[in-house]
């Protein structure tokens, strides 16, 4: 009997270290569990933290490059309206220039045509005056045939 109940008492030793090691392995697992959770739960708030973070960095730089970056746009689109009112400026002086050019053509020939009228109107006169002396001469020449 002693055989047995030594054999009943390891049994109820063995299966109380075994419920300990199970409790303990449980104890073990739940802290395990926990403190996986725990880590997922700080993983999840990095996480957003560093979600805020890159929000904000971008923010930033948006901002700044909107700063300094206009600035050069401006100053780009101000060289090119320059550019182009250059442009307009010198095609309008052109334009001026043939204008000048094509205003003295028309006065040298306003000229030459002002000068063709009133040599036109002297012969006209000359020959208006040459008729009406040749119709004198015809009229003496009547008045003489007729006395």
């Amino acid at each position: 009997m002693t055989l047995t109940k030594n054999i009943l008492k390891l049994t109820k030793i063995i299966e109380l270290k075994n419920f300990k090691l199970i409790m303990s392995e449980m104890s073990a697992e739940k802290k395990f569990e926990n403190s996986r959770k725990k880590l997922a739960n700080t993983l999840k708030n990095l996480e957003e933290i560093i979600k805020d973070k890159i929000q904000q960095s971008a923010v930033e730089d948006k901002m700044l490059n909107e700063s300094f970056s206009s600035k050069p746009i401006a100053n780009i689109d101000q060289k090119l309206t320059i550019e182009n009112q250059n442009k307009e400026i010198t095609r309008l002086t052109q334009m001026l220039n043939d204008f000048e050019k094509e205003a003295e053509f028309l006065r040298e020939k306003n000229k030459i045509l002002t000068q063709k009228i009133l040599h036109f109107r002297n012969q006209a006169s000359n020959i208006v005056d040459a008729v009406q002396n040749d119709i004198i001469k015809i009229e003496d020449i009547l008045k003489n045939h007729d006395s």
